[in-house]
């Protein structure tokens, strides 16, 4: 007689390094000359973006760079969609934006 395994509990490996608080996370990890990165989000659902003055951010200890959309833009094009819907246009979608935002929390430096 056979028994299924349908149904039944297994027996996890991982659950005791992690309840034990002994598991690793990508927060844990330190390189060396590792850097942190920080993106500031649009407050608002749709605006132009006349400029971008980084002067006081780059001034700021530890900040090593700061990047925008029109930065970007040339080497890193547009993102690519995480699907495909039938039948429908993929519009371009910059990794920070470019000219305008259009949703609250668009990424913007």
């Amino acid at each position: 007689m056979t028994t299924a395994a349908f149904g039944m509990a297994l027996k996890r490996k991982e659950d005791p390094r992690l309840i034990t608080g002994q598991g690793t996370y990508v927060e844990d990890v330190t390189l060396t000359g590792m850097l942190h990165m920080v993106l500031v989000r649009s407050p608002l659902a749709h605006a132009l973006i006349k400029s971008i003055d980084a002067s006081e951010a780059l001034k700021s200890p530890g900040v090593a760079a700061v990047f925008t959309g029109e930065d970007l833009k040339e080497e890193l094009g547009s993102l690519p969609c995480g699907w495909v819907v039938p039948d429908t246009k993929e519009v371009p979608h910059p990794p920070l934006a470019v000219d305008r935002v259009r949703y609250v929390g668009d990424a913007v430096v």
